[in-house]
């Protein structure tokens, strides 16, 4: 029986996005940091734009973080 991915939501600033050198390298850090800089088997990566939720579900960073 297959497990369920797990979604991992990765903030980005568009200056990044649009860089595929620039998010090669982050979407390497984000793996690193989930256990394998080499493979995302098991999890969602879905890339949103530069509002980051931390694990209290508050935002972390973006515009109208404090």
């Amino acid at each position: 029986m297959a497990t369920a991915a797990r979604t991992v939501y990765i903030g980005v600033p568009k200056k990044v996005s649009d860089d595929l050198k620039h998010m090669n390298r982050v979407t390497e850090q984000v793996l690193g940091k989930l256990g394998c800089g080499g493979c995302h088997s098991g999890f969602d990566l879905r890339f949103i734009d530069p509002f980051i939720i931390n694990e209290k579900g508050e935002l972390a960073s973006g515009p109208t973080a404090g």
